[in-house]
């Protein structure tokens, strides 16, 4: 029920509102009871979920497609150059003639690198997406060494003399 009740001798009355006995009780009985322990309940500690990073450097990346095509390009054209004067592939490791022929023409040279490079590309892309370091790194290497490989044959063809 309403009751009037002053607050100091100069304010205004307010009016409060009184809760029966009753509801009072039950309200404050649930709200002190504790809660049931369960002894056997261990919290699980989870650790915290990292951020995604991206690891992929897509400037990186095409700086490395830009360093192997170019050496690419430049082997393939002083390698035709050097077997039109009468020079012919070597072997491997310094060499191709088993992919390539003994005398490679302009197309057979660009069919197979350019196969070649567009699979080490391929694979340097998917390897440089993992999230693993090492599988990165093997990504970059692989770019890195087609690259040093083609410029060694474009410098030694350069290198060649004029008669075989």
């Amino acid at each position: 029920m309403p009751s009037l009740q002053l607050l100091g001798p100069l304010t205004e009355p307010s009016l409060t509102l009184e809760r029966p006995k009753s509801l009072s009780l039950v309200a404050n009985a649930d709200m002190t009871a504790p809660a049931p322990v369960n002894p056997t309940f261990k919290p699980v500690i989870r650790p915290a979920k990292t951020p995604e990073v991206a690891f992929f450097n897509k400037k990186i990346f095409m700086a490395e497609v830009v360093a192997y095509t170019v050496p690419n390009i430049l082997d393939g054209v002083t390698t035709v150059r050097a077997i039109r004067r009468g020079y012919t592939e070597g072997p491997l490791p310094w060499g191709s003639s088993q992919l390539i022929g003994e005398r490679p023409g302009i197309a057979r040279y660009t069919l197979v690198m350019g196969g070649m490079q567009a699979a080490v590309t391929f694979a340097s892309y998917k390897l440089e997406h993992s999230r693993n370091r090492t599988l990165r790194l093997l990504g970059h290497s692989l770019m890195l060494k087609r690259s040093v490989d083609h410029t060694v044959g474009f410098v030694n063809n350069v290198r060649l003399g004029p008669n075989p």
